[in-house]
């Protein structure tokens, strides 16, 4: 609890952002081994499951649509793209598979909803078609986030909306002040159908936010 976490001094939450970051640099050493071993004409690609909220917006927890606990690392490595840069444009995990089939020569299924990012390792932004990549966490919470700015929609209808060329922290929420146009342009964007929750999805809920969306879903 946040109570536990603060007490005498933030002790344990110190504890646990020490732990956090030795987690990481441990496996960040494990990885440089792994591409160091792999053959130099080998494809790499890594990805991790998402991040962890350590204080940022009042959370100590994993779950939510902002990007501490949102975000994953996506590494590609390939022999013919020299040395690396970063990519700006928002990329999602269904991206992978279609870009191991690009990169591979290897035609991707046409039911994929994922694009090939090679364009965009390329330099070639133009081609990228996606405007935002989206995100979901349980039924009818949605994230989009463009290069700029970052949407959230929730169940019980509220916004979210951040310049994030002003704001790269997302502390100043512009859902009410921000020109209708732009929020339109990202609300056009949402899933037009929602998946019904699964049947035993609200048996054991992993927290108090999950307990209470279930009542309110499982109600409506």
């Amino acid at each position: 609890s946040g109570e536990y976490l603060r007490a005498n001094d933030n002790e344990q939450w110190k504890l646990c952002v020490q732990a956090y970051l030795a987690c990481t640099y441990f496996v960040d050493a494990q990885i440089g081994k792994v591409i160091d071993a792999a053959p130099k004409d080998t494809i790499v690609v890594l990805v991790s499951d998402h991040g962890y909220h350590l204080g940022e917006k009042n959370m100590v927890a994993k779950h939510s649509l902002w990007p501490e606990s949102l975000r994953v690392p996506m590494i590609i490595r390939h022999p013919d793209f020299g040395k690396g840069k970063e990519i700006e444009q928002p990329v999602g995990l269904i991206d992978v598979f279609p870009t191991l089939c690009d990169l591979a020569g290897i035609p991707a299924p046409d039911r994929l909803e994922g694009l090939s990012v090679r364009a965009l390792i390329e330099g070639d932004d133009l081609k990228w078609k996606r405007p935002a990549i989206l995100s979901s966490y349980s039924r009818s919470n949605h994230s989009l986030r463009s290069s700029t700015h970052h949407y959230i929609r929730f169940e019980d209808g509220s916004e979210e909306y951040y310049d994030l060329t002003k704001d790269p922290h997302a502390w100043n929420n512009l859902a009410q002040s921000a020109p209708a146009s732009e929020l339109d342009a990202f609300r056009k964007l949402l899933p037009k159908e929602e998946a019904p929750l699964h049947p035993a999805s609200s048996d054991r809920p992993h927290n108090a936010w999950f307990r209470d969306y279930y009542k309110r879903e499982l109600n409506r």
